[in-house]
């Protein structure tokens, strides 16, 4: 089981075409394959250590493929340490994805308060 399992990993190449034109194949050292029914479940796996970081800095979150939905309540009270937790969550979280070879799509980064009129403009 586990050479099979190995060998579904080891020894991929790629390739890109451009302008008509294919480059000589590449070895592939990380990723996981995409497309094939053990994909998701070796990225999940792979991205398993990721949930017990967010726990550990006191957040919920949800995982769906490859997208991560963290999620903080507080009251205005404890504005000042949310914020902080939030802005510490991420650094983490970009630090952990440059580990593990993975890279944060910034543009597709948010933050979102939800709150009445009065609590969301104090923040």
């Amino acid at each position: 089981m586990l050479q099979w399992f190995s060998s579904y990993l080891q020894d991929r190449t790629q390739s890109i075409a451009c302008a008509g034109e294919i480059s000589s194949p590449f070895t592939l050292d990380t990723g996981v394959p995409q497309g094939s029914v053990l994909g998701p479940i070796i990225f999940t796996i792979y991205t398993s250590s990721l949930g017990i970081i967010l726990s550990n800095l006191g957040v919920k979150y949800h995982f769906y493929a490859d997208d991560t939905q963290i999620y903080l309540s507080f009251d205005t009270i404890d504005e000042d340490t949310a914020l902080e937790t939030i802005g510490q969550c991420i650094s983490t979280v970009r630090q952990w994805m440059v580990c593990h070879e993975l890279k944060m799509n910034d543009s597709k980064t948010e933050v979102m308060f939800i709150g009445n009129r009065k609590t969301v403009s104090q923040i």
